[in-house]
């Protein structure tokens, strides 16, 4: 409440303030506003819509073709929400493993003093103008992945939460998906066929996918008209 002794006859004020949300399912605020004088008694309000907050927590990620790692990327209160203890949760799916040392949490874009190693990581208090961002790499275990047998196409699906204590304020997930490069390949290059000693180059590639196979062999059969000899052959 606000209380004027005077107000000028040709004069008058003009009141601004700002509130902080604290409901964070309500979309639409009706102010009511009375202003009383004497005899007179008038009220006013007005209604503002905000639409819909987007999620306090979002999450992306993508393959790594120079480390055959998976990195994902957690952004928190891009909305501006205020968060009394921001604790982010974060559940792998199987075959994932965090790459040691590869966290890292950033607040605004400039570093932090937040060490962390796995989840939940505690953010703590949060303030609206405040957005986190938190980076880290994951290890792929084909071994774990469709029962260790190899795929080419893969899908890796990543879900996280925000909870401010112990409530949740925010869910999200990100799917990375992506081809793996071929067990076996074989090339054969014509443009060095030499005319005088007739010779035929050819390239095997064993295993561009890094997965784990034991007692591997490999068979090449040799088309008629072809001959080879050991010395022929190079690894």
């Amino acid at each position: 409440m606000l209380i004027y002794n005077n107000v000028p006859a040709r004069g008058g004020y003009t009141v601004e303030y700002t509130t902080t949300i604290t409901d964070r399912t309500v979309t639409q605020f009706t102010n009511d506003a009375t202003f009383t004088a004497e005899d007179v008694n008038l009220d006013a309000k007005t209604t503002v819509t905000i639409g819909e907050r987007s999620n306090p927590i979002q999450k992306s990620g993508s393959y790594n073709w120079g480390t055959g790692q998976i990195d994902w990327t957690i952004v928190v209160n891009e909305n501006g929400e205020e968060i009394d203890n921001a604790i982010v949760h974060d559940q792998l799916p199987p075959g994932l493993t965090i790459v040691e040392e590869s966290i890292n949490v950033t607040k605004n874009w400039q570093a932090t003093d937040i060490e962390a190693t796995e989840f939940p990581i505690t953010l703590g208090e949060v303030s609206a103008d405040e957005v986190y961002r938190i980076t880290f790499s994951t290890e792929i275990d084909w071994s774990q992945v469709n029962e260790g047998e190899y795929q080419q196409n893969n899908a890796f699906t990543n879900e996280t939460e925000l909870t401010d204590g112990e409530e949740t304020i925010g869910e999200d997930d990100a799917t990375v998906e992506f081809d793996r490069e071929s067990l076996l390949t074989k090339s054969g290059n014509a443009s060095d066929y030499n005319y005088e000693d007739k010779v035929l180059s050819w390239s095997i590639d064993v295993n561009k996918a890094k997965h784990p196979i034991s007692n591997a062999v490999i068979t090449d059969i040799i088309p008629a008209g072809l001959d080879i000899t050991e010395n022929d052959i190079e690894i």
